[in-house]
């Protein structure tokens, strides 16, 4: 249950400082072109 709310968090939910996109999206705008990895974006999940 709380995986469903975490993967719902960081994956499904837009977030208003992420200019209201999920965070998933916001990881595949902002890494470089053809690299879409958590580790080279960095970001926390979480």
């Amino acid at each position: 249950m709380i995986e469903d709310w975490r993967r719902h968090y960081n994956e499904v939910l837009p977030h208003s400082s992420l200019g209201y996109r999920t965070p998933l999206e916001f990881r595949q705008q902002s890494a470089p072109q053809g690299k879409s990895t958590e580790a080279e974006v960095n970001l926390p999940m979480v």
